[in-house]
């Protein structure tokens, strides 16, 4: 039976805590952990990847025309069609800003 213990026991070592009451002694807990091999590098996570979104289909199948009348299905493909198109134009945008601003900046050298 695995039981954690929340509090110090009298014959154990006072500088060892089983379980954390608080955020402190889990922090603190943590650090003792790290510094008992200071030699070990840290574990630093690497930056996460810029969002970038799906390329747009090249074909859609389910096309929705003017000459049936759509069903109360296809207007919800229609909505999540439309949304990561205007998302994929907005990123767009977004990046030729930042182009232009970069490229402002090397022609003004500001």
């Amino acid at each position: 039976m695995n039981r954690r213990r929340f509090h110090k026991d009298d014959d154990d070592d006072d500088s060892y805590l089983r379980g954390a009451k608080t955020a402190m002694d889990e922090q603190r807990r943590r650090l003792e952990k790290l510094l008992q091999n200071i030699e070990k590098p840290a574990y630093i996570p690497e930056k996460p990847k810029e969002w970038k979104p799906e390329p747009p289909p090249e074909f859609v199948r389910n096309v929705v025309g003017s000459s049936a009348g759509a069903g109360s299905g296809e207007y919800h493909i229609y909505r999540n069609i439309r949304k990561k198109e205007n998302e994929r134009l907005q990123y767009i945008e977004q990046q030729a800003i930042k182009v232009c601003y970069f490229y402002f900046l090397l022609v003004f050298e500001l």
